[in-house]
Order: structure tokens, then C-alpha cells, then sequence
């Protein structure tokens, strides 16, 4: 199973990757394992003040919103799976439990992905929202089909 898993983990980041996802670079996956680049950034969770968490939420719901427009869910898209650098660029690591937006379980999990972020933000940074991008909104719609490309869990062949 850890073997299976980290195939696919591989898969996602180099599918992300080609399409200049803000991921690590994948080298290889072998076993249980996987070999990325080097990310010069931090760990969200580690970093205790973030100048323009604004900004950087905002950049992080662009990205959860690309990746739905691409037919995908991160699944466990939090501060945790999400690391930063000194001029506030983000990298987002963890995809082995990304499923299609086509699968039945989709809008829950794109839900929660979004709504963590705004958890985040909201405890650490005191931000207020005014409403959150859903995977039924139109800035959400799929323009691409990389769910079917890396075969995520929940894609639909047609």
C-alpha cells in the first residue's frame, strides 16, 4: 500500500508540476518513497507571522479554486500540506489523497479544504470573510482534465 500510495503521490506533483502548480520538483518515486527538490520554505504551521496573510490567503484560494478548474480536490489542503518562503511564495506538498471533483464525495471535501484555510487565517491572523469559493461557483469549473490524466479517485472517463 505504501508503495501504491507513493506512486501516486508521484504522479499528482508531476502532473501539477508540468502544469506549474506550485509544488516541489519530482525527481523520482521508488518503493515507499519519493524524491523532490529542495524547498527553500518553511512549513506554515511553523511560521508565527505571516506580513501579508491577506495576500496569502488570497493566494491559497487561487490555488484551491486551479485545482478544482483542473478536476481536482488536495483533500488535506490546510497549513500543514502548504509551506513558505521569505517573500510570502507558497509550495504545496501532500497530494496522495487528491480525488477528482467528479467523485461523490467532492463538494465535502473541497468544503473542507477551504474552510481550514479560512480557520487558519481566521485564529492566527484575525481575518473575516465574506462568503468562500465552492466547487458548484463558476470560478471553480472544470477547464481541464487532469483528474482522467492521473486517473484520481473518483474521475469519470467520459
Amino acid at each position: 500500500m505504501s508503495r501504491l500510495a507513493s506512486l501516486k503521490e508521484f504522479a499528482f506533483m508531476n502532473a501539477l508540476y508540468e502544469r506549474d502548480f506550485p509544488t516541489p520538483v519530482p525527481i523520482d518515486a521508488n518503493r515507499h518513497g519519493i524524491v523532490m527538490s529542495l524547498v527553500k520554505a518553511y512549513p506554515m504551521t511553523q511560521v508565527r507571522v505571516i506580513p501579508h496573510p491577506d495576500k496569502v490567503y488570497k493566494n491559497m484560494m487561487e490555488l484551491v479554486v486551479r485545482l478544482a478548474q483542473h478536476g481536482l480536490v488536495h483533500g488535506d489542503y490546510n497549513e500543514f500540506n502548504m509551506m513558505i518562503d521569505d517573500d510570502e511564495k507558497l509550495t504545496m506538498i501532500d497530494f496522495p489523497q487528491m480525488i477528482s471533483t467528479s467523485h461523490a464525495n467532492a463538494g465535502f471535501y473541497f468544503d473542507r479544504d477551504v474552510g481550514c484555510v479560512q480557520e487558519y487565517f481566521s485564529k492566527h491572523y484575525g481575518l473575516v470573510f465574506e462568503g468562500k469559493p465552492t466547487l458548484d461557483s463558476s470560478e471553480a469549473q472544470r477547464e481541464v482534465d487532469l483528474d482522467q490524466e492521473v486517473r484520481a479517485s473518483g474521475f469519470v472517463k467520459e
